[in-house]
């Protein structure tokens, strides 16, 4: 099994999400979090089982918190580049990280 590592950005995304479930209703936050688990051990089960949408990146959705998907790539491990609402300028945001990790390697 591959590990699995979130990218700094994406643990920020968890905790603005986080923080806003949270403030909206106690207890929410935490439940945010238990769906995020259970999407993490989903998506190292089976890294490659979502269909990718660009070449190397999938996602998958949360229980629960569907409007939410964790993003990833994967490599030697499984690289979370967000956790980020379906509303948001996806292709921009998703295409910067990529990218940003492209340049990282080289």
């Amino acid at each position: 099994m591959k590990p699995l590592r979130f990218t700094p950005e994406a643990l920020d995304d968890v905790r603005k999400v986080y923080r806003r479930y949270e403030t909206a209703r106690l207890g929410l936050g935490a439940r945010f979090v238990d769906r995020l688990g259970e999407a993490a051990d989903v998506i190292q089960l089976n890294p490659e089982g979502p269909q990718e949408i660009l070449p190397g990146l999938r996602h998958v959705r949360l229980k629960k918190f569907d409007a939410y998907a964790l993003w990833y790539v994967t490599r030697d491990e499984i690289l979370v580049i967000g956790c980020l609402h379906g509303r948001r300028n996806l292709p921009k945001v998703i295409r910067q990280r990529r990218n940003a990790l492209k340049s990282e390697t080289k």
